[in-house]
Order: C-alpha cells, then structure tokens, then sequence
C-alpha cells in the first residue's frame, strides 16, 4: 500500500511544477493569443533585452509565425526545462532535402547573433528556423579554430530536443554540441551552413551537425551518450577544418572516461556536402580509457558528397585517406565490443579522391559490422570506391578477425579516379572474418570486390559478379593469405568480368607454385563439419570473362597442389570459357607452340641453322592446368665450355624466344639448349625442363665462318662493299645503289658488280638471297646484272622495260614505214633543212638532253615532251612491244634500221629524181639538205647505239673473270651474235661517223685544199663541185670565216656520248657545262656564227636553256619539274619555227602563181614572133621577181670555200636576165 501511494505522489510531481509561458510575436501589433488572459505579447528582442527574467527554468516560449529577428548572441547558462516552440506549419524550402517552419528566426548579422546554451538541463525546441545567423564560438578548451562561428550551440548539457527545426544559411557550423549527452533530434533540417571567412583556409569550421565529446577539468563524467536522428535532412553544409564534416559528424576524444555510446540514425538525407575527411557523414573516435558503441544507421541516404581534395603541401596529406558517403574512423585500441549496422540504405553518387561509398576504418578486431539491404552506386572513388572496411588483426595465439555480415547488398557502376593504382577495389575488405549472402557486384570500374587477410564464407544463389573490370582480378582479388569458404547451398556467378592483367573472374595474389609434394591450403574450402554438397547446391560458375594477360577464369591459388575438402573440378564451372589462358598462374613450365597450339607433352623441340643466325623457338611459359601465363624463361646454352645462361621476358602467348649459337669451330655440328623456370640450376633432371636439340649446317652462300665472332660473317668481297650489308639469321643481303650481287653456283662465287647497267636495277634498299638475285632488278628485268628479262617476258621499244608482248605488235612496220615518209615530206614541204638554220639549234639540244637522261629524267619519261626529244632524234619515244621474245641484242640491230630507212629513202628519191621530171620537180632542190638534216638528225642515235654494242664490263666471281656485254651481262662478248653487230658498228663508226664529224670541223680547209686551180689541173673538177654541193647545205646559213660550227657541235655531241658511256654519274654535269660554256663564250667573242641574227639568237636561246636544265634540273626531288619547264619552253619553240616555215611557204606559193600566170602569156606571145613586146610586157618588178624566184636555191648554195670559185658560181648562175628567163622557163612554159 505505501508503495503505490509513493508512485503516485512521484508522478503527481510535475504537475505540482508551476510553469511560465510567453508568447512573442514577429511585429508589434500582430495578434497575440494570450492577450484574452491579460498577459501581453511582445517581439523577440523584448525578451532577449531581459533574457534572465525569461530564459529561466520551467518555461516555454512560443513563437507566432512570421520572422522574428534576432540580434546579437543570446546565451543561456545553467537553467532547466527550457522550451522554445514554434506555432506555424512546416513548409518545403528551395530543396527536396530543406524544410523551414512559417516561424523563422533570422538573424540581423550572420557573424554575430546566435543561440548559446551552456550546462543546461531539457532544452526542448520546436517548429522554428534559424535563418542567416553565426555568431563566434568561445572556445574556452580551444578543441576548435579561434575563428570558429555557430548558429546554435549547447555546451556541457543534458537532454536536448530538437523536432521540426531547421537550421538554415548559417555561417561557421549550423549546430554544434560540446560534451552534451542525451540528444534527440526528429524531423529537422540543416543546410548551407559554411565556412566564415576566414583567414586560413583549411582551418575553418563550418558544416550543419557536428557532435564532440572531450575531457576537460569541470566534465561531466560521462560514460553513456545516447544520440537519436531520426527522419532529419543535412544538406549542402561545408566545412575545411580536417575533422568537421559539413554534414552530421561525432567526435569523440577521452583519455579518462570509459564510454558507451549508443547512436541511431534513421530516415536521414545527407545530400551534396563538402568537407575534407568525410563530406556527409563521419564518426571518430579516439578513447584510449576505451569505447563500445552500437550504431544503427537505417534508411538514410547519403548522396552527392564531396570531398576536397587539394590542400597546401605543408599540410597532411589527408586526400589518401577520405571518403564521401559514410566514414567510420576508430583510432580507439580498448574495447569489449562494439557494433555497427548499415540497414536499408542507399549511399551514391559521392565522389573523393580515395573511399567514395562507405568507408570503416577500426583498430580493433572486436567489432561487428553488419550491411544489410543497402544500394552503393555511382560513386567514385579509387581504393574501395564503393565500400572499405579495414581493421586490425589480432596476432595472437588464436588470431582474432572482425566480423562483418553482408546481406542483399547491390554495389553498382561505381568508378575509379586512377585505374592504375595498385589495389583498385570497388570493395576493398581487410582483416575480416565476413559472412556473404544476396552479394551483387556488377558494372564497376575496378575490381569487383578485394579482401586481404579475410575470410569470404558465402552461403545462397543470388551472389553475383558482373561486368567489373581491375588490374588483377576482374571480379574477386584475393590477398594475404584470404580464401573462401563456401556452404552449402551456394552459388556465385561472375559474368563478363575484365581484367587488364591477370584473372577475369578471380585473382589470388598470395600463393605460388609449390612442388607437388608440398600442400597448401586452398583458397576455396567447404565448412569443417559440412560434406553434403553436390553440383546443384554449390557451384562456381564463370562465364564470359577475360583477362588481358592470363587466366580468364581464375589466376593463382595452386589448385592442382593444394588441399581441400572439395575438388576444383566440382566446385568451379567454367566449361563456357574457351582459350589457352583460362586458369592459370604465376609461371609453373613451358610448352612448345606448334601452329599456335601448345604442345605441353614434348620435352624436345629440334631445329637445323647455322652459326650465328638468330632462330626462334616457339614457347610459351604456362601456370596452373597449362594456362599460358607470363614469366621469365631461363635458356642455358651449353655449346661452348662455359654454359652461357639468357633470361628472356614471356608475354602471356606464344612466344618467339630468338636466339644464336655461338661455336668454336665450323666442324661443330650439334647444340643442346635447355629452358628452365628462372633459377633453376639442375637442368638435366628438373621438372617441367625442356631440351631443343639443334643441328649445325655450314654457313650460306655468300658467308664465311669468323672464328673470332663464332659465326657466319660476310664474305670479305662483300664486307669491301660500301653499300652492302649482310644477315645470316635472314641468309641475306641488303644493298642500296647500283650495286648488284649474284653467286655462281658451278664456281662457288660470289658476282658482285658495283654498277648496275641503266636503270636495270632498284637504286633503293633491296634485301634478297644471294642465290636468287632478281629482287634486286627493276623494269620486270632478270639474269645477270638485270641485262634480260623476266621468263616469259620480252623486251620493249622505247624502254628497258620488259612486258608480255605478242607478235601481233610487229604491224607496228607499218606504223614505221609510214613516219619515215612523213618525215621526209615534212622536210621537204616546209624545208625544214639545216640550210635555213632554223632546227639547228633544237636539234643540238635535243640530241644533248637524250644523251643526258639519265640525270635529267631520273623518274622516268615525262609524257609528251619526252616523246618531243625523242622523235627529233629520230626514236620512236613509246613505250610498246615489237615482237614476242625481243632481247636487248635484237633491240641493238634495230636501232639501224629506220635512220638507215630514211636514208636509203632519200637517197632512191635522189636518184629518181635525175630520170623522172614528175620526181624532181616534186623534190625541188631539197633532196640534198633533206639527206644533209637527216644525217645530223640520226647521228647522236646511231652514236649512242654504236657506243652501246661496243660497251663491255668485266664480271669478276673469285678468281674467274668473264667479258661480257654492258648491256646484257647475259651475253658474252665475244659471242657471234655480238662479235657480228661489233663488226657493224665499227664500220659505221670509223667508216662514217668519224671521218663525218672531222669532215665537218675542218671544211673549211679543205675548201681551200680543192680550190679551182689545181682541181683544173689535176681534171677533179665534177668531183669538186660535188663536195662542194653536199658541203653547202650545212654551210650555207653560217658567216664565212665560222663554217666549222656544224663540225663543232658534232664533236660536243661526240665528247658528251663518251663521258655519259664512259664517267662516273657525278661528272656527267660539270662536264656538259663547260662545253656549253664554251660553246656560249665562242659565239658571243665571234659576234655570231649565222648570217642572220635571228638564227644566233634562237641558238643562244637553245644553249642556255640546255644550261638551265643541266644545272638546276640536277637538284634531286626538283629535277622533274626543272625538266619539264625546260623542255616544254623548247616545245613552243619548236611550235614556232614550223609555224614560221609554214607562213613562208604559204607566201612563196601565192607569189609564185601570179609570176606563173604573167610567164604563160610571155611565152605565149613569143611563139607568136612578137618575143620583143612580150619582154617589154614584162615589167621590171616581175622580171627582178622572177630571177630571184628562180636563183634562190643557186644563191643558197654559193659556195664560201674562195673568191675564185665564188666569181665562178656568180657568172655560172647571172649571165643576163633574158638567159636566165631562157634556162629556167623555156622548158616549162613552152611544152
């Protein structure tokens, strides 16, 4: 009975506690509820005036809606059961995450008015914001910054209530509470509480919660802090002190009290706050007297935090140690136990340079750790972007692990800032014994989960791995000595994982190859007292994944040596995974590579070289169930007394390991090669060796055996070679330049020639065996030194190209037969002769440039104008064929035959000429310089072929030296069908083209030689005039003193075939300078060689641009243009002078037909007796006309050679006008 009289009287206490209420209104004059009652209401600033009269205990304080303004800090010490409450509505702010009451308390001065609570008892305040407020913190411990600011603060206090209150745009800390126990805050929100402007930037406090605990003299013994936050939102706060988050932090620092604690967190949003170590929120915890707590964080979701990264270098680093969405540090080393639950909550989107999800850093293995239907994505991060847990390990006796439990935990797309670090985890998990059911990890940048010194235990279907992609291991890394054990029913999938290096699906980075007598533990194990399992309750399975170097499925972990209670077979499914790296591990053997297929079963590998070729031997080192890997082969070489040992580097292929043989003697004819792992001294009887047996043969063609290298070197004909290089592991040789090689397999020889006929070969690089040295051959051309064609092939005209050619060309007679007519007819209708002097010129350049295309056209023909050079010297200037089988020995005979043609024409027509009238009126008295042109015209080609079949070379091979002919090193040249063309040519040379050249140079001496007195004499006088005859048609257009030029140019002509026949490349320009030089200086010191002036001029212009091509054209790439811009000039030129000629035979024919028809009525009249009035009809003019018309050819060949014979011509062709009439038309108009 008492009993229950004391409860009653217990609870009747309260209310026997009289109680003040206030109520404050926003303005003066707004309603006020009490004031029925009689009691007044007043503004804020009434009460905060008197703040000791009405912040007392046992009162409550109510605020009407409005703003309601605050000025200065109100601080409120030692005083109970305070409240502060608000009588609007909640309404939602300028963020999903901000809710603001219609009572706000904004402040007039955001760095000097705020709320202070010191040692205070049941604050309780609702239903209000603090809006724009901050006032300096006084921190009497200096636990803080000197420029710390808070809106609200409650220091060394007791039972603090928060519901609906928001704490808005404040500066410094939105709230913060010191050593105060008890805290309750439901349905509230903080946001844009930043950083004051402070002086130094890392040192300022700022953010919307942060909680601290600390020992100071007058403490409150604290030993049991209990904090609830319930369905509250923290956003957009910021903060650059190091352990102030701008979200919700607690901070906890004691060396003297024992502390519990027990938090929970539930229905919180963390959005978009920025802070150093954790932005959203963060625990840490320092308590070396010791701690156990028990945190329960249940539906909140912590998104958008950002950590800052960058921070002056004289501070700590603390960019490698922060995180975004939850940050757990524990730096407490004495505890009993403690927990940690993470329950239906989502963490994204965070972004930091180090741990971007949820990061759990503890020192203490007694800790408990529980995850449970939670989503972590799109975060980023690099070591454990979405989740890191790290604890310390227990070294005991019987080490002791954390626990953790994950359950129905989805980590997603989460990526990394720098995929190469070492350790690139989306789930990074240390020193944990971890309990693993309902695990999706898929679509992350980073391997999908990484444990070190762990123990993964897996139980349930819906565990899966996909589409993660690591360095090592694409989904699971497993390290320090970390394996699974996995019960019964299990299954876990990995699907499509990547790794950059080794292990798609798995990577175990701890255990090596062992000998198979040594056992290990295996990273896999069933539970100790479990052994019912069969493929439908526990199974692997692996499908689609990739490794960049090895093991596809699985990398590592000594499956075939270590020791466990279910078979690898049984538990791993990877039946789907295809290719020759699927499991695998660091480097257990070798296998030979056959077609790009290991042979793992052969021991021996044989091969056949020479000494010194570098062989290759194809390899590949394997792991684990012959998965190609990568490693280091070591190959020991036991050829020499010494063994010689070569480390080679292994890709994860097959490999070709390249290698050369060095011995003592070219009598040695075997090797023995061993490969081994590296470090493996007894090769003979070790496992996994492999033996390549290799036979010696002698060394090629073309190389010798160097007894001071140990292998086949060039031979020392070919090593004098400038341009040659050799390659016994190719069995080749490389030469650039003219430069050709062959070998003679009767003699043993090596040909070697250093220039190479024409363009027959490829001036650039060529690499070729000796033995078949056509690659070096250019123009389809084969045989020696390039001199014949390709089988099969023939020769063409107009080229040293060769071609498929058919008979069906030689209707190409036809073609010919026909040009040569029409060339004579060109000549004779337009008398484009060298008696007018027009050609003569173009005709020298022409010949000169044909003798110098090797310099000018070095890429070959140009289109058009070298068809222009080449049928003014007579050559049809095409390439085409001729004929099927055309060697360049036939080809030389052709050369003859159309000058000779031509000449043969001219010559019959002369010869008509003297018994046909039709003939010689026909030809006129152009048939000689016709002849005369045509001679000039041929001769630099005749020269040039002659010179060509004379051309011999010396082939050398060893000792054996042959003659052959230049151009076809084929033919020998003393063979009959050479010797004959030899003979030939001989004729033509010394017979013709000699005493032809010399005749024209000194005929002016001879003139005087055959003068008309002795001729008289000695009865040589026809002979004389027919000298004369043939001499004047070249001598005609040239001054009398200078009629050797014809001869000159001939003889430049000659000198210029012989230096391009006979000289080194170099010399072939310098030396056609200074003959044109010459040629340019003699004519300017003779004032001009022609009777006209324009003919010096045209020339002079000729020479010049010969110059020009000469020495600008040999410029390298440029040569081609220079070329073309000079020839083309000489082209229009040429244009010209037809067009010329054409205009003075179109006038002599329209003359010639009026004269024709006044000599008809002359002749006419004269057979009628009247002859004296028919000459009289005669006008002067016509008659002049007529004796000019008729004496021109006579005066263009009046002879220069003296006076006498000069008399002899004038009174021979003038005797009087009637007697010229009377020779010269009587026979025509009289018939």
């Amino acid at each position: 009975m008492s009993t229950n009289v004391l409860l009653i009287v217990l609870l009747s206490l309260p209310l026997l506690v009289s109680t003040d209420e206030y109520y404050i209104i926003a303005r003066d004059g707004d309603y006020c509820p009490s004031a029925t009652g009689g009691v007044m209401c007043y503004t804020l600033s009434y009460y905060t005036n008197q703040f000791e009269l009405y912040f007392t205990d046992d009162t409550i304080l109510y605020f009407l809606p409005g703003e309601h303004s605050l000025d200065g800090l109100l601080t409120i010490k030692e005083i109970s059961n305070l409240t502060l409450k608000g009588l609007g509505d909640i309404e939602t702010g300028f963020h999903e995450t901000v809710t603001q009451s219609t009572v706000q308390i904004r402040c007039t001065n955001n760095t000097t008015s705020g709320l202070s609570f010191q040692n205070t008892d049941y604050i309780t305040i609702s239903g209000i914001s603090f809006v724009d407020c901050g006032a300096p913190f006084n921190d009497t411990v200096n636990f803080l910054s000197s420029e710390t600011y808070t809106t609200m603060n409650f220091i060394s206090s007791i039972n603090v209530s928060l519901e609906r209150v928001s704490i808005l745009n404040g500066t410094g800390m939105g709230l913060l509470l010191q050593n105060t126990l008890d805290i309750e805050i439901k349905d509230s929100s903080f946001s844009q509480n930043v950083i004051p402007p402070c002086t130094q930037a890392i040192l300022c406090p700022g953010g919307n919660l942060l909680m601290q605990y600390f020992d100071t003299e007058s403490t409150n013994n604290f030993t049991q802090i209990n904090i609830n936050i319930l369905n509250s939102n923290f956003s957009f706060g910021y903060s650059t002190e190091l352990y102030i988050t701008g979200g919700l932090g607690i901070d906890i620092s004691s060396d003297v009290s024992y502390i519990n604690l027990n938090v929970i967190l539930d229905g919180l949003m963390l959005h978009g706050n920025t802070a150093i170590l954790s932005p959203n929120l963060y625990y840490h915890f320092l308590c070396s007297a010791g701690i156990n707590y028990n945190i329960i964080i249940n539906n909140t979701v912590s998104v958008y935090g950002n950590a800052i990264n960058s921070l002056p270098s004289n501070k700590l680093d603390i960019t490698q140690i922060n995180s975004g969405g939850f940050f757990l540090m524990d730096e407490s080393r004495n505890h009993s136990q403690s927990y940690l639950s993470i329950l239906n909550s989502e963490f994204s989107h965070n972004t930091v340079s180090n741990y971007g999800g949820i990061r759990i850093n503890s020192f203490t293995p007694l800790l408990r750790v529980r995850i449970e239907n939670c989503l972590i994505y799109n975060n980023t991060g690099n070591i454990g972007s979405a989740l890191n847990v790290f604890t310390s390990r227990s070294f005991d006796s019987s080490p002791v692990l954390a626990v953790m439990t994950i359950t129905n935990l989805t980590v997603n797309k989460n990526s990394l800032i720098n995929f190469n670090e070492p350790l690139v985890g989306t789930t990074l998990l240390q020193n944990l014994d971890i309990s693993i059911s309902g695990l999706i990890i898929s679509n992350n940048q980073g391997t999908g989960m990484v444990a070190l010194g762990s123990i993964l235990r897996f139980t349930g279907s819906a565990n899966v791995y996909r589409n993660n992609s690591g360095i090592n291991g694409g989904a699971l890394a497993l390290y320090e000595s970390s394996y699974i054990i996995l019960k019964p029913p299990v299954y876990i999938s990995f699907l499509n994982n990547w790794a950059e290096n080794k292990g798609g699906g798995i990577f175990v980075g701890q255990l090596t190859y062992t000998a198979k007598n040594i056992q290990t533990t295996c990273f896999y194990q069933l539970p100790n007292d479990d052994y019912s399992y069969n493929n439908e309750t526990l199974q692997l399975f692996f499908d689609g994944n990739r490794a960049g170097a090895s093991g596809s499925v699985l990398y590592g972990g000594n499956v075939e040596n270590c020791s466990s209670n279910i078979r690898f077979t049984r538990a791993f499914n990877y039946q789907t995974q295809t290719g020759n790296s699927v499991v695998s591990s660091d480097v257990v053997g070798f296998c030979y590579c056959i077609n790009d297929e290991l042979d793992c079963l052969s021991s021996r590998y044989t091969l056949t070289t020479v000494a010194g070729q570098i062989f290759t031997i194809p390899v590949a080192a394997v792991g684990q169930k012959n998965g190609i890997t990568l490693g280091v082969l070591q190959l020991t070489d036991y050829t020499l007394p010494t063994p010689t040992i070569t480390n080679y580097s292994l890709s994860p292929s097959c490999n070709d390991v390249k290698y050369r043989i060095q011995v003592d003697s070219s009598e040695q004819v075997n090797a023995k090669l061993y490969l081994a792992r590296e470090g493996v001294e007894n090769l003979v009887n070790a496992t996994n060796n492999k033996l390549v047996e290799v036979s010696l043969e002698p060394c090629p063609p073309g190389f010798l055996f160097d007894r001071l290298q140990g292998w086949c070197q060039c031979e020392a004909i070919l090593l004098g070679v400038r341009q040659v290089e050799c390659n016994v592991t190719r069995q080749s040789m490389t030469r650039n330049g003219g430069v050709w090689m062959g070998y003679n397999n009767d003699s043993k020889c090596t040909y070697i020639q250093e220039n190479c006929p024409y363009s027959y070969c490829i001036d650039s690089n060529v690499t070729f065996n000796i033995l078949d040295p056509d690659p070096q051959c250019a123009l389809n051309r084969s045989g020696i030194m390039c001199g014949g064609c390709a089988e099969g092939l023939s020769l063409k005209l107009g080229t040293d190209q060769c071609g498929d050619c058919s008979n069906g060309y030689l209707a190409l007679i036809i073609l010919f037969a026909l040009a040569g007519i029409g060339i004579i007819a060109l000549l004779v209708v337009l008398n484009l002769t060298v008696s007018v002097g027009t050609i003569n010129g173009i005709v020298f350049y022409a010949n000169i440039v044909t003798t110098n295309s090797i310099i000018l056209f070095p890429n070959g023909p140009i289109p058009v104008l070298s068809q222009f050079i080449a049928w003014i010297n007579l050559d049809f200037g095409i390439e085409i064929c001729f004929f099927n089988g055309m060697t360049a020995l036939d080809r030389a005979w052709l050369q003859f035959v159309f000058p000779v043609y031509i000449w043969i024409l001219v010559i019959t027509l002369i010869i008509l000429a003297k018994y046909f009238k039709r003939v010689a009126n026909l030809l006129g008295n152009n048939a000689v310089p016709v002849l005369s042109t045509l001679l000039l015209l041929s001769y630099t080609k005749i020269f040039i072929a002659s010179i060509d079949v004379l051309n011999g070379t010396q082939l050398r091979c060893g000792s054996i030296s042959t003659w052959v002919w230049y151009n076809d090193p084929n033919v020998n040249y003393n063979d009959p069908s050479h010797v004959l063309l030899v003979i030939i040519v001989s004729i033509f040379l010394f017979g013709f083209a000699l005493p032809y050249t010399l005749i024209l140079l000194f005929n002016y001496s001879i003139g005087l030689a055959l003068n008309a007195d002795k001729c008289h004499k000695c009865g040589c006088h026809q002979q004389r005039l027919s000298i004369r005859l043939a001499f004047e048609t070249y001598n005609s257009p040239y001054k009398a003193p200078y009629t050797f030029w014809t001869g000159l140019l001939l003889l430049i002509r000659f000198i210029s075939v012989f230096v391009v026949s006979f000289s080194k490349l170099d010399t072939h320009s310098p030396a056609m300078m200074t003959m044109l030089c010459v040629l340019i200086v003699l004519q300017a010191a003779f004032g001009g060689v022609y009777k006209k002036k324009a003919l010096d001029i045209l020339e002079l212009w000729c020479l010049l641009n010969l110059a020009f091509i000469i020495v600008f054209g040999n410029r390298g790439t440029t040569t081609t243009i220079i070329t073309s811009i000079g020839i083309s000039l000489m082209l229009i030129t040429f244009v010209g002078i037809i067009m010329y000629h054409t205009a003075i035979k179109v006038l002599e024919t329209t003359r010639g037909q009026k004269l024709d028809s006044k000599l008809r009525e002359y002749y006419k009249e004269k057979r009628n007796g009247k002859r004296i009035d028919a000459v009289n009809k005669l006008d002067s003019d016509t008659r002049d006309r007529t004796v000019s018309v008729t004496s021109i050819e006579l005066n263009r060949r009046e002879t220069l050679l003296t006076s006498d014979f000069q008399q002899e011509a004038i009174v021979r062709s003038h005797k009087s006008r009637d007697s010229t009439f009377e020779a010269v038309f009587t026979n025509k108009y009289t018939q």
